[in-house]
């Protein structure tokens, strides 16, 4: 891409600009992780329920206070855990429904309940 026709001053110019480049973009991806991980660990410390989902429907993350009233563990977290099996089964093909729908830009007709419902909800030992 024209570098074939630069002195080598100019290279090693540009190559030292490059470098100055990513060291700002790993100052900065080191700054957010730090943020990131302090706000992971006030969300811990939250007495309620505080979880994050992908669109396929797995947990990326879970609070402390979520991991206890269901009864899993970090390395469950790691391996994959589905939000839909913490779902008693009769509720299941709903949230599914309901789900698909969000993802394809529709609008639910019926409410969505945010906050954790004892009676809709359950822990890994039933």
């Amino acid at each position: 891409m024209g570098y074939q026709n630069k002195t080598k001053e100019q290279l090693i110019q540009e190559i030292s600009k490059l470098n100055q480049q990513i060291t700002k973009l790993k100052e900065s991806e080191d700054k957010n992780k730090q943020k990131l991980k302090g706000i992971k660990t006030l969300l811990d410390k939250l007495p309620q329920a505080v979880y994050e989902i992908d669109k396929k429907g797995n947990f990326t993350f879970l609070n402390q206070t979520t991991m206890e009233i269901w009864g899993f563990t970090e390395n469950e977290l790691k391996k994959g855990l589905s939000s839909i099996q913490t779902l008693i089964p009769k509720d299941r093909p709903r949230a599914i429904n309901n789900i698909n729908k969000l993802l394809s830009g529709k609008k639910l007709r019926e409410k969505i309940m945010y906050i954790a419902d004892q009676k809709m909800y359950k822990n890994k030992k039933g």
